[in-house]
C-alpha cells in the first residue's frame, strides 16, 4: 500500500488521510457536525479497502493568530502559555487554534518563534481576526 507522496504505509492504525476543511468566511462561529461516509481506497494490488464511516465536530471561531491567552493583545504572556501547553501545563484560558501561529496543526517551539517576531516587528498590530478551527473526532466507527 502506498501514500499519496509514494511512501509505503506500514502497521495496521494510526492515520491514512488527512482532510483539511477551511470554514468559509460568512460561516457562523459554532460547532458543525462533520461525517465522512463510503470511503474508498485502493491498495497497488489493486485491493479495495473501505474503512468505517467517520463522524466528528468542526468548532469554527474567531481567534487571533499568537493569542493564545485569549485576552486580545499579543505579547510575552502569549510565549509564556504556548510554552506551558507545550509542556502539558495549559491553562484553563489556553487558545491551542490562536497558539498555532504558522498553521501546521502543532503547537509548538516554532509557534513561539513567530509570536516572538510577531511581537519585535509590529508589537501584534497587525495581527488580524482570522477563522479558527478545531477538528475532534467523535465516533470512528
Amino acid at each position: 500500500m502506498y501514500s499519496t507522496e509514494v511512501e509505503s504505509i506500514t502497521g495496521n492504525e494510526g492515520a491514512v488521510i488527512n482532510v483539511t476543511l477551511e470554514a468559509a468566511e460568512n460561516m457562523e462561529a459554532g460547532e458543525y457536525e462533520v461525517s465522512l461516509s463510503s470511503i474508498n481506497l485502493t491498495t497497488t494490488a489493486e485491493k479495495k479497502i473501505s474503512p468505517a464511516d467517520v463522524t466528528c465536530v468542526l468548532t469554527v471561531r474567531n481567534s487571533i493568530p499568537g493569542d493564545a491567552n485569549g485576552d486580545g493583545v499579543i505579547d510575552v504572556t502569549d510565549i509564556v502559555g504556548i510554552a506551558n501547553g507545550i509542556l502539558g501545563h495549559a491553562s484553563e484560558s489556553f487558545d491551542a487554534v490562536a497558539a498555532d501561529v504558522n498553521g501546521d496543526g502543532s503547537v509548538d517551539v516554532t509557534d513561539i518563534v513567530v509570536v516572538a517576531n510577531i511581537i519585535l516587528h509590529d508589537g501584534g498590530a497587525n495581527a488580524a481576526n482570522v477563522r479558527g478551527t478545531m477538528m475532534q473526532v467523535l465516533d470512528p466507527q
